[in-house]
């Protein structure tokens, strides 16, 4: 059944990666939730990190948004669908406005606020510049026609506002929502996958208050949401999801296995599982009533040496794994359940050793992007052909990446992935359900069947 829905939203983009944009979303939604707003986040294109930060400052799960999984229809529904009864939605870009796959606008942050029609903010950091920066914005706003409606200044001195604020104004006609000025404290660390991820920052808390209390000073935050309540209505049709009978579902989640985009977890929730969450860091045995695992990615060769030491969650998986478990286990979480990880030192540590294999880390990005992903023979996941969309992220390779799916990135190159067994699906594309329902149908009908089973005995 079509319906409607006038949802406040706005989205974040930048000039290009490393802009500060990331900062002014986690900025604008911390000043957002001190006004008591229920702001729904979300992120353009598959990256986890970054959606991380937004829910943990939203305290609402931030959704991805990319128009490589899904189609503008679907995008649409699934935005106003999660949506639910939140205030107003801010919605972070990926890398450059216009960037996407290859050298096209392919699944970038403009088509994505084309299809939902979402205005939108450009992050600019002037450094370096004066009245470039009108040539910068200038060229933004005619290379397409777009929704941008305004220019946030990120890492300024706060005296060289106005100068900017009044170049950009009076060459482009657009306007300006404030800036960010640079805050040594606010700086969060990287590594070879991108920041940080918010629980393992200490101080977060207090670096999310000084970015709060500096963006209600420096960002019209009035100005911002009258832009974000002057949008259409958007239309959308949800697929009819049936839900079939309950089904316990323990999904990893700790600081070595967070990595799963909250579409997929809730499009599990529609097929009638009950979530579980526990983790192979802390835990001594999965959930007891447990009818199948989600091992998520993650960092897994950081943690390599605490996972290998609670052999008594390794002895739990090889027991429930052994006795037909369903395990559906993606990057990181297929990493586990290999004989062994080599971290980037060199050092060894045993894990769950139920596929034969090593895992080991390399010093450049493997097999990085988006992928389709070809079922090359029948399993209990999918037929052979049969073809669900995903993404590639990883500085790590292995000796056990499988043969059961041919995986083709969007330029014609491919090769196989993926292990497949009676009860395992496991390699390292990380897969997105919405774009193929029925993997998901048939992996929370394979965990049903254990169910039944396990009842039985």
């Amino acid at each position: 059944m079509s319906e409607r829905k006038k949802l406040p939203r706005i989205m974040i983009c930048g000039t290009g990666s490393g802009c500060g944009k990331t900062a002014v979303v986690m900025a604008l939604c911390s000043v957002l939730v001190r006004r008591n707003l229920d702001v729904k986040p979300y992120k353009c294109g598959p990256d986890y990190i970054d959606a991380m930060y937004h829910s943990r400052i939203t305290k609402n799960s931030a959704a991805n948004l990319d128009l490589y999984f899904c189609n503008k229809q679907e995008l649409v529904s699934l935005m106003c669908s999660s949506a639910k009864n939140a205030d107003i939605a801010v919605i972070e870009g990926v890398m450059g406005f216009y960037d996407g796959i290859g050298n096209t606008s392919q699944a970038s942050s403009y088509e994505i606020s084309e299809a939902t029609q979402t205005p939108v903010i450009l992050v600019v950091n002037p450094e370096g510049m004066a009245r470039s920066v009108a040539a910068l914005v200038r060229g933004y706003l005619s290379l397409e026609e777009n929704h941008i409606a305004g220019v946030i200044f990120n890492g300024i001195k706060p005296g060289m506002y106005s100068f900017y604020k009044n170049i950009t104004e009076k060459e482009t006609g657009v306007e300006v929502f404030g800036y960010i000025p640079y805050i040594k404290d606010i700086e969060l660390e990287s590594r070879h996958l991108g920041l940080m991820t918010a629980s393992e920052i200490s101080d977060f808390d207090k670096k999310i208050n000084i970015l709060a209390e500096t963006a209600a000073k420096t960002l019209d935050i009035e100005k911002i949401i009258r832009t974000a309540e002057n949008i259409a209505e958007l239309s959308y049709n949800m697929p009819d999801i049936p839900c079939g009978k309950k089904f316990t579902l323990a999904v990893a989640k700790d600081k070595a296995f967070c990595f799963y985009y909250s579409e997929n977890l809730e499009l599990f929730e529609k097929l009638g599982a009950d979530i579980e969450y526990f983790s192979p860091l802390d835990d001594k045995e999965l959930p007891c009533n447990a009818d199948g695992i989600y091992l998520g990615g993650g960092y897994p060769e950081i943690y390599a040496e605490k996972l290998s030491s609670n052999r008594d969650m390794i002895d739990s998986l090889e027991y429930h794994i052994g006795k037909d478990m369903p395990v559906l286990a993606e990057c990181g979480g297929f990493m586990y359940l290999l004989d062994e990880i080599t971290d980037k030192s060199g050092r060894s540590f045993k894990t769950a050793g139920i596929i034969s294999g090593k895992a080991f880390m390399t010093d450049k990005l493997c097999r990085f992007g988006y992928v389709d992903i070809t079922a090359d023979r029948n399993s209990f996941i999918a037929e052979k052909g049969s073809v669900i969309k995903g993404h590639e992220f990883h500085y790590s390779d292995s000796t056990a990446n499988g043969d059961g799916f041919i995986i083709r990135r969007p330029n014609g190159k491919q090769w196989s992935g993926i292990n497949v067994s009676d009860n395992i699906i496991a390699g390292y594309p990380h897969m997105y359900f919405y774009s193929n329902i029925s993997f998901a149908e048939a992996f929370a009908e394979k965990c049903r069947n254990y169910s039944r089973e396990k009842l039985c005995l």
